[in-house]
């Protein structure tokens, strides 16, 4: 199996934990407390978000976020 690549990621339509340190180079642990916190955002403004065990959010939110 291939690592995916950045442009692979933002074309997804929801972004998880591993991505977005790919896509940010920040540390496992700062990843995971911004995505909680755009899972919060995301909810707030009506975006559907699986309950899943991994933390996933639209990869929309955190483009803006991030204004990638």
């Amino acid at each position: 199996m291939r690592m995916k690549t950045k442009q692979d990621i933002l074309d997804q339509t929801y972004m998880t934990v591993k991505d977005l340190k790919i896509i940010t180079g920040l540390g496992l642990a700062r990843c995971q407390c911004i995505m909680r916190e755009l899972r919060d955002e995301a909810r707030e403004q009506g975006y559907y978000i699986p309950v899943e065990r991994t933390i996933l959010v639209p990869t929309k939110v955190v483009k803006k976020k991030f204004k990638l």
